[in-house]
């Protein structure tokens, strides 16, 4: 468990489940916190093609892209910690 604690993977997922369930619940109307504050996400939406294909299939796509992104982010800082340490 303490291992677990340690991984940059686990508090990403974390945040990521947080930021999801803000979203659904309706608390972040503007999507500030699920697009805005997400680098990734946030280059997504500035392409007009990406966002007219999302309006098109349904909002719950950028929640999929939310999770998806926090899991490269904690994916990619493991491995550079594992790197450095190794």
């Amino acid at each position: 468990m303490k291992k677990l604690i340690k991984k940059f993977l686990f508090w990403f997922v974390l945040m990521g489940v947080i930021v999801n369930v803000i979203s659904i619940t309706g608390s972040d109307d503007k999507n500030i916190i699920l697009i805005g504050l997400n680098p990734l996400l946030n280059l997504l939406e500035s392409n007009s093609t990406i966002r007219e294909f999302t309006k098109s299939i349904g909002f719950y796509v950028w929640n999929i892209f939310s999770m998806l992104s926090f899991i490269i982010y904690g994916l990619l800082l493991d491995s550079i910690s594992h790197k450095k340490y190794k």
